[in-house]
């Protein structure tokens, strides 16, 4: 029974779709900063990234328009902290971008300018802290946006992956239920 449920858990634990983080990714054609985020309009596209950092947005580079587009993205996720503790945030963009760390407001980098970062220290209890950041390109000849913290980027866990999971404990349900009824016989 043991080797049973080692199995299972081995088999749960080494699905791919926890192995890589998930930022989703989704471009607006549309977009007006005000009151310290940017609202989003024109939904052009949406899809998934490894990372956080995007560099000169290239056509077609990542399903960006590119960096001579008017264009806005919205990246949300979550961060893995691991202890309890303070970490270090850090937004850098050209033109305006904003971050949320749990849905208030971290940094800010307003308006139109070039490439430039902010840095703060927050407070983060131990678990997933879900994050957003806004940002729009409004000028020509490059676009960049990063976000780099002391905290990991969490993996996502597709639908798949609980129904998997939900499996290998039936199993190991069933092998319970099974011992018991053949040690009572």
């Amino acid at each position: 029974m043991k080797r049973l449920v080692s199995a299972v858990l081995a088999a749960v634990l080494a699905i791919p779709a926890l192995a890589s983080a998930n930022v989703t990714v989704k471009l607006f054609s549309g977009f007006t900063e005000a009151g310290g985020d940017i609202t989003f309009s024109g939904l052009t596209g949406t899809y998934v990234s490894n990372g956080l950092a995007f560099g000169d947005f290239a056509p077609g580079r990542n399903g960006f328009p590119g960096a001579d587009t008017v264009f806005g993205a919205e990246l949300t996720g979550f961060l893995q902290v691991d202890t309890a503790g303070s970490y270090t945030v850090t937004l850098g963009s050209d033109d305006a971008s904003y971050l949320f760390l749990d849905g208030v407001a971290t940094l800010a980098l307003p308006g139109n300018h070039g490439y430039y970062t902010e840095s703060t220290t927050v407070n983060l209890a131990a678990g997933l802290t879900p994050f957003r950041v806004a940002y729009q390109n409004t000028f020509c000849c490059g676009s960049q946006l990063t976000l780099e913290t002391t905290a990991r980027v969490a993996p996502v866990p597709e639908p798949g992956t609980y129904a998997l999971m939900g499996a290998g404990l039936a199993l190991v349900g069933a092998g319970v239920a099974s011992r018991r009824r053949s040690v009572a016989a």
